[in-house]
């Protein structure tokens, strides 16, 4: 199993590389193998979360017709027989904010810093989830924690910039 997943995942994350997405032939190709290796993997352990998760983020990011739906499907699972799986979360909010389903988002983070408290990505998604959505007040809020942090500099400068955008 755990080879499996190792042989499955470098291929899934090489198939978001730029100079693999304009390959078509190469990306199928990538995709296709992540794909096997992963599918695999579940097949000797249907309910293992780390191969679920590498396999519904193969599905959504495979671009092949149909397989997005299946991917999040998957995400979904793995959550509700777990619901405090951060990371099947964490791409189910990110899949809900590039939907424009913020409010999802909203309920996706908000379950992520139940379980992780000082999640600071968990935060600054939430706001900006939360902003979208019309509540400005509690993103100031969580984008002043995320800015004020010092464990993520990137993601401060960030939420500081987002930050001025708010007032």
């Amino acid at each position: 199993l755990r080879n499996l997943v190792a042989a499955g995942a470098p291929f899934r994350k090489a198939i978001t590389m730029p100079e693999l997405q304009s390959d078509t032939t190469v990306y199928r190709a990538f995709s296709n193998k992540a794909i096997a290796y992963l599918e695999r993997a579940i097949e000797l352990e249907p309910e293992d979360e780390d191969a679920g998760i590498e396999l519904g983020l193969a599905y959504i990011e495979s671009r092949a017709p149909g397989m997005s739906m299946q991917g999040i499907t998957k995400l979904v699972e793995i959550v509700n027989r777990n619901p405090k799986n951060t990371e099947a979360l964490f791409y189910l909010g990110r899949f809900s904010m590039d939907t424009g389903q913020y409010e999802k988002a909203v309920a996706r983070y908000r379950q992520i810093l139940e379980a992780q408290p000082d999640n600071v990505q968990a935060k600054y998604y939430l706001a900006v989830s939360l902003s979208a959505t019309g509540q400005s007040a509690e993103a100031k809020k969580y984008m002043t924690e995320v800015a004020e942090q010092e464990q993520d500099p990137e993601l401060s400068a960030a939420a500081t910039a987002d930050l001025r955008k708010l007032k």
